[in-house]
């Protein structure tokens, strides 16, 4: 498994799997963790997780993965909606994501760049 290393931070993009049972992989679209694996599912909780959106896997990655991804501990999961132009970022607070930022926490995206 190969990973572009941000320090100390690992990404995979399209290969970085979570097998929460034997019937149930999930293949998120790009995660981050904060330290190196050599297996080949994550059995721990990645620091970020981001899907994004297509007419297909909306209902799925909003309702079924959300869940899941809460479940396991999560920190960030990140919706990116390219159709709308849109990303929704939740935060893991008390076992359940949340939709919110706080006043001391500033998050500047161009979003005229992102979409381009």
């Amino acid at each position: 498994m190969s990973a572009v290393k941000l320090l100390p931070y690992y990404t995979y993009e399209d290969y970085c799997r979570y097998k929460i049972e034997e019937d149930t992989i999930l293949q998120p679209n790009c995660t981050v963790i904060c330290k190196p694996t050599k297996e080949n599912f994550l059995d721990f909780p990645a620091a970020l997780v981001v899907e994004i959106l297509s007419p297909s896997t909306a209902l799925k990655h909003r309702h079924t993965k959300f869940s899941i991804y809460e479940k396991f501990g999560i920190k960030y999961y990140v919706i990116v909606d390219e159709e709308k132009n849109e990303i929704e970022i939740y935060s893991l607070a008390d076992s359940s994501f949340v939709f919110t930022l706080d006043d001391d926490c500033r998050i500047e995206l161009l979003l005229k760049n992102i979409w381009e």
